[in-house]
């Protein structure tokens, strides 16, 4: 098997489509070509390794065939429209078995399916049990309707891939507020624009906050409780270690001192560590570490 037969299989496994259950999306185009091109029986097959798979059937009551009896086989080893106006007067068709056999077809027109990397997963054909011609016109018809599916399949392929990386976002978000949530030492987690959106609960117990959302929408330590530098007078918040490591896309650390509801000031490493993604800060996150007073 050729590399580029291997690419192609590759593409068509990608769409997610083979022995997926009919849809009103696919099976409202195999209806119009039915009626724009007046022909009794039309299929949109993808073509895997040993069969023809057909998600749409109109006028046929199949789902799969052998691929070495698929008439869309050649278009897709070929690449290229096909027309056969008598299939009992073209080789490559007249001992098919659906020539010799039920239904007994003598007409066949087949244009391609493409992905984007111009790969053909399959066809959409359109089949008589009569001799017959199609005008240059109804081929361009057919052509068109090919190139929605075309568009319809690369569709569906791009809202499995977005509903799997929302799927993979939501498990890595589980895993991340479980870690969160066994650290013994306070965690805030600040989102791109410098905002606190999570704090585990040893940060809210030290900030004697009972619930998370009196502690979401701030950007700085400061801004949550009276916090003193290592030199005991009140801190420069622009020199907050979130707010600079969010400025500079670098670990930035700081002694400070937080002070209780009672007055006891309480002296903490704080460490804030920017997460970048294509260059940028995208998350930021502080920890607390206890130290003794400066």
């Amino acid at each position: 098997m050729s590399q580029e037969e291997e690419r192609r299989l590759e593409a068509v496994r990608a769409c997610r489509l083979l022995d997926t259950e009919p849809e009103p999306a696919f099976d409202d185009i195999t209806a119009c070509a039915a009626e724009l091109l007046e022909l009794p029986i039309v299929l949109v097959s993808l073509v895997d390794r040993t069969r023809q798979w057909f998600k749409s059937a109109r006028g046929l009551a199949v789902t799969e065939a052998p691929r070495d009896a698929a008439f869309c086989g050649h278009v897709v080893d070929g690449g290229l429209p096909i027309v056969v106006r008598d299939t009992l007067k073209d080789q490559r068709f007249r001992d098919n078995p659906m020539v010799v056999g039920p239904p007994h077809v003598r007409f066949y027109a087949g244009v391609p399916l493409r992905n984007p990397d111009a790969l053909v997963l399959g066809a959409l054909g359109v089949f008589d049990v009569v001799p017959r011609i199609l005008e240059p016109a109804k081929v361009d018809v057919l052509v068109q309707l090919a190139s929605q599916i075309s568009d319809r399949i690369e569709l569906r392929r791009g809202a499995f891939l977005l509903s799997e990386e929302r799927r993979r976002v939501h498990e890595l978000t589980q895993h991340a507020e479980t870690l969160l949530e066994c650290l013994e030492q306070p965690v805030f987690v600040h989102d791109r624009r410098g905002i606190v959106v999570r704090a585990n609960k040893p940060a809210l117990r030290l900030l004697e906050r009972p619930v998370l959302s009196t502690v979401t929408g701030r950007s700085a330590l400061v801004d949550l409780c009276a916090c003193l530098g290592a030199d005991r007078r009140p801190f420069d918040r622009e020199t907050d270690p979130a707010l600079v490591a969010r400025r500079t896309g670098k670990a930035q650390s700081a002694v400070m001192g937080l002070t209780s509801s009672t007055g006891e000031v309480l002296w903490f490493r704080v460490s804030a560590f920017p997460v970048l993604v294509d260059g940028e800060v995208d998350t930021t996150i502080v920890t607390l570490s206890g130290t003794a007073p400066p």
